[in-house]
């Protein structure tokens, strides 16, 4: 959330990071799963996204660093200062998304690294224009139609590491299980998420696609 925390995350845990992806034979590349920084309520961290670029870039970091949109990452809003669909973003919740797409790049987007197939994609809407606090863990039916075409291009033989902010969990929220639906086409699929500050790895956590939920380098707690 300041600087104190981006500075020790830059100090301690990339120096870390650099010296484990020093031990690897192969090409190192890291994801993030979101909440990058911590907006919340009347602090606004915007201002850290282009810091915490500049720390996990490949010049400083060692190895590409593809992020994930968290429910902190969002351009700030709060009750007194709403936030609105405007000339460039057709809903609000479009527009909560443009400071993160202006430092990091899309919230849905893949790529492929030999084998294996990653995606990264926003799972929670805001349900209000005034509080942050009130968002709800679903894709939108654009999401859904981007996933579906993404992996038309992809051999049901290669491994898919589908990347999210908040757990799935057998959800019944909305579009998740055709998510699931989809990934469960491939010979292995794997979910990674974060969001609980708590980490869990379950073959089935999520309709038998292995989802593991990540702990994470927190300058807060």
């Amino acid at each position: 959330k300041d600087a104190t925390h981006r500075n020790r995350f830059n100090n301690e845990c990339v120096p870390d990071i650099k010296a484990h992806s020093a031990t690897k034979d192969n090409p190192c590349y890291g994801v993030t799963l979101g909440d990058v920084t911590y907006s919340e309520g009347s602090r606004n961290c915007e201002a850290q996204m282009p810091h915490l670029r500049t720390h996990m870039s490949k010049d400083n970091i060692g190895m590409p660093i593809y992020q994930t949109m968290g429910n902190h990452d969002y351009t700030y809003f709060k009750s007194g200062q709403p936030i609105s669909a405007d000339e460039t973003s057709s809903t609000y919740n479009i527009k909560a998304q443009r400071v993160f797409e202006d430092v990091f790049g899309p919230i849905n987007h893949s790529w492929n690294r030999g084998d294996a197939h990653i995606v990264c994609m926003r799972n929670m809407q805001w349900n209000s224009t005034t509080s942050a606090g009130d968002y709800s863990m679903k894709f939108t039916d654009e999401q859904y139609e981007w996933l579906k075409q993404d992996l038309s291009f992809v051999p049901k033989d290669k491994l898919v590491i589908f990347c999210v902010h908040i757990p799935l969990t057998n959800s019944s929220a909305q579009n998740v299980q055709k998510v699931i639906a989809l990934l469960k086409q491939y010979k292995e699929a794997h979910i990674m998420s974060g969001h609980t500050h708590y980490m869990r790895n379950e073959p089935t956590l999520s309709g038998g696609v292995y989802e593991h939920v990540h702990a994470a380098v927190c300058g807060t707690w």
